[in-house]
């Protein structure tokens, strides 16, 4: 592979913003890759922090939803109380409450399975 700037050199790698090849000269370093020199820096250290700003929230993502899993199952068992509390007295009532307490435990699962 050839330089784009410098057809008559060899290249060293590829920009990781344009994807042209660049030879010693027209190269920079810009930690996580190379980029076109004063082309592309700028483009391609943007990149790199947006990746590293990924990971970090990837990383959180799975206590989030393990945390909405703990409340969902805490929601949907104190509304299943409440319902077979309630139940002695409203029996037609205490059927949407235990239907509500379902869909928390659903939810629960689902917020679950999402983080992992």
């Amino acid at each position: 592979m050839r330089c784009f700037q410098h057809p008559e050199v060899e290249a060293v790698g590829t920009c990781k913003s344009c994807n042209k090849g660049v030879c010693r000269e027209c190269a920079v370093d810009v930690g996580n890759g190379i980029a076109c020199r004063n082309r592309c820096e700028e483009r391609v250290k943007a990149v790199n922090d947006l990746v590293d700003r990924n990971l970090v929230m990837y990383a959180k993502v799975e206590q989030v939803y393990s945390r909405n899993a703990i409340i969902g199952v805490l929601a949907g068992s104190a509304i299943v109380v409440f319902a077979i509390v309630y139940f002695r007295s409203h029996r037609a009532a205490s059927f949407f409450f235990l239907l509500l307490g379902a869909i928390c435990f659903l939810w629960a699962g689902f917020m679950y399975s999402s983080g992992k």
